[in-house]
């Protein structure tokens, strides 16, 4: 495994292509985090999961959230790749979705962040999304 250039200490596999750029910061006004793939074709071939670091995770009334990664290509339907759930769910983390191998350059990565419970008008609640890679492995 690598190390990861930003001194996080954080590893990263080698075979991981980074997707996002900034971090992103979902909320219950903003729960979509959306990315335009612009990886060369031969770049994205054999990506089989797709990675989605969550590195904070603000919900002191622990509401219960998931959260989707959907995929729309270039030209086609909008599809479910798959969700997952922190938990607890104040509880941040490294989350693995399957590609079924068929992203293009185009396309778009989508999280959406899912809210089970209704949030009261005083709850905190964000997420902050450090990155979303492509790994091969």
């Amino acid at each position: 495994m690598a190390c990861a250039a930003d001194g996080s200490g954080r590893h990263e596999p080698p075979q991981a292509l980074r997707l996002s750029g900034a971090p992103a910061v979902l909320e219950p006004d903003r729960p979509v985090h959306s990315l335009t793939l612009e990886a060369p074709a031969a770049q994205l071939e054999g990506g089989r999961l797709v990675e989605i670091d969550l590195t904070e995770i603000a919900n002191p009334t622990d509401l219960r959230l998931s959260f989707e990664v959907r995929y729309r290509p270039p030209a086609g339907e909008e599809r479910l790749l798959g969700s997952f759930a922190p938990f607890p769910p104040h509880n941040p983390g490294t989350f693995l979705v399957p590609t079924r191998g068929d992203l293009a350059p185009g396309g778009t990565l989508e999280l959406r962040m899912i809210l089970l419970d209704e949030p009261r008008e005083d709850d905190e609640l964000h997420v902050v999304v450090d990155r979303i890679a492509l790994r091969r492995d």
